[in-house]
């Protein structure tokens, strides 16, 4: 298994992001709770999600970073 360092997942963690369209239904900033990025982009999850329920980020604007 290759594994690598994602330098910007510690501050994903905490992020506040805001949904990039409104169908989504994530209309209100949320706090990120998990981060994971692969070969095909990079994904979040929030709090009431399901363990496998992972969203693509690129459909948030990253409000601010965690510390």
């Amino acid at each position: 298994m290759n594994s690598f360092y994602v330098k910007e997942a510690a501050t994903m963690v905490g992020a506040l992001v805001r949904t990039t369209d409104q169908a989504n239904g994530a209309t209100h900033p949320q706090i990120v709770v998990a981060y994971m990025a692969d070969s095909t982009g990079e994904w979040i999850r929030f709090i009431k999600d399901k363990p496998d329920a992972w969203r693509k980020l690129t459909n948030f604007t990253v409000l601010s970073r965690g510390h």
